[in-house]
């Protein structure tokens, strides 16, 4: 055989070989140890998102406001569909629940509403959502996204939760016994889901609890509903902090509002403990 031939042959086989592996790959990709522990704690967290913790509450709103905001983009096109049937409503409010010290935390509930006239089919498939441990490129498993920046926002919220909340934690205590008590509530297409989540830090490994369905009055909007730790009544300055999550919230709803349009969008913040 002629030696230039067989150096092409070689190359050939080089790539259909490089081609058949670049195939296998297409998918969703085991997630790594490594890239759990970006999900576990405060500082992997924020290194990943590169966002400070007291900005979570901001950025879990962006979020969900995103997701509203593209749903609709999707399904109810403006002009042809008009404000009368592009809504979004934003509530927040600040509650209180103890820990496994018996300390009292504040947390913030966030609730984001947008319409769906038609009952539209939506969280069709739940399972895959908070299956941690998958990592896909792909969104379209989640609920639509574009603005949003994290097409995994729904579990990862889960985690940020669980790692303000067990980020004071005493080393006698292990994190499997101080679980983050708080879901994600889902109500869509006359349902409710309640999604916890459980971790392992041993191992680590990060397990969802997926609660539901019960029947509820959602048969013309989708709702989420997560929560996050932001304050403990054993700082002297509580009230101002949280005074201060509260307004920035706030603000980022009506700069947010001024931006989209053919929307109807509403707010309602309940402060009092």
């Amino acid at each position: 055989m002629n030696p230039l031939n067989n150096i092409a042959h070689r190359k050939e086989e080089k790539v259909l070989i490089d081609n058949s592996t670049k195939q296998k790959k297409k998918g969703p990709i085991l997630t790594s140890t490594s890239h759990l522990m970006s999900y576990l704690t405060v500082k992997n967290i924020q290194a990943d998102l590169q966002i400070q913790e007291t900005k979570w509450p901001k950025y879990s709103e962006k979020e969900l406001t995103d997701n509203s905001y593209d749903w609709l983009n999707d399904h109810y096109p403006a002009p042809t569909a008009d404000e009368k049937v592009r809504k979004i409503a934003v509530r927040i409010k600040i509650d209180s629940i103890l820990d496994s010290m018996q300390n009292e935390r504040i947390i913030l509930r966030l609730v984001v509403r947008n319409s769906n006239i038609d009952n539209i089919p939506v969280f069709e498939e739940l399972g895959y959502i908070f299956d941690y441990a998958k990592w896909a490129s792909t969104k379209r498993h989640q609920y639509r996204m574009t603005c949003g920046s994290q097409g995994d926002f729904l579990k990862r919220s889960l985690c940020m939760g669980y790692a303000s909340w067990t980020a004071m934690d005493n080393t006698e205590y292990s994190f499997e016994d101080n679980q983050w008590p708080e879901p994600v509530i889902l109500r869509f297409n006359g349902q409710e889901y309640k999604v916890f989540v459980r971790i392992d830090m041993s191992i680590p490994k990060i397990t969802p609890v997926i609660k539901g369905p019960t029947k509820c009055d959602a048969t013309a909007f989708t709702e989420v509903e997560t929560a996050l730790p932001i304050e403990s009544t054993a700082n002297q300055n509580w009230k101002n902090n949280v005074n201060r999550v509260l307004n920035e919230l706030e603000d980022y709803y009506e700069n947010y509002m001024i931006a989209k349009t053919g929307t109807e969008f509403s707010f309602i913040r309940t402060d009092s403990l």
